[in-house]
């Protein structure tokens, strides 16, 4: 509820770009998601997140957790993946939704391209066309276990990666960094 409402204070409704691109989400689109409004949505998440005077979401991430200091969950999610979720935004609302009053469905898309691949012959979320965090930066979060990482109280488990070095008590060296 309270981040409904932090969504809510966060629209600018004098922001005729930002209606107009919450709008642009709910319209089925002939050629694919609408590119144009991706800027407009990346400010809204900038101004949701507290970096309102950030011109990017590069340059939100960067202010937030380098200056502000924090935690990786209370910073914006990166263009990339903010582009995708845009993505799936469109298609759910704007193909799905906004088709439902069509009796003929057979001009629906596929989910290629609308934030969807095919893993395993199942269509899952594509997060982002970056590499994962966790491949480049991997002390960006370290557990404080103190009695051993083998419980979900541990960070590293609950994220599903391992231990690293930078970890309080078992320095990479528990049964979670295996």
């Amino acid at each position: 509820m309270i981040f409904l409402l932090l969504a809510w204070t966060a629209w600018d409704k004098e922001d005729h770009k930002m209606t107009e691109a919450f709008k642009s989400l709910g319209v089925p689109q002939p050629n694919g998601s609408p590119q144009n409004v991706l800027h407009t949505l990346e400010r809204f998440v900038n101004v949701l997140y507290g970096a309102k005077d950030c011109s990017s979401a590069a340059a939100a991430r960067q202010h937030l957790f380098g200056t502000l200091g924090k935690s990786l969950q209370f910073i914006p999610p990166t263009f990339g993946a903010l582009e995708q979720h845009a993505h799936r935004a469109a298609y759910q609302a704007g193909q799905i939704w906004g088709r439902s009053l069509n009796k003929c469905w057979d001009d629906l898309p596929s989910p290629d391209g609308w934030g969807w691949k095919i893993t395993d012959r199942r269509w899952v979320p594509h997060w982002s066309n970056l590499d994962d965090i966790w491949k480049s930066c991997r002390d960006l979060s370290v557990c404080g276990c103190t009695t051993g990482c083998g419980t979900k109280r541990c960070k590293c488990q609950r994220l599903g990666v391992s231990c690293a070095l930078s970890c309080k008590k078992c320095r990479g060296a528990c049964e979670n960094s295996k």
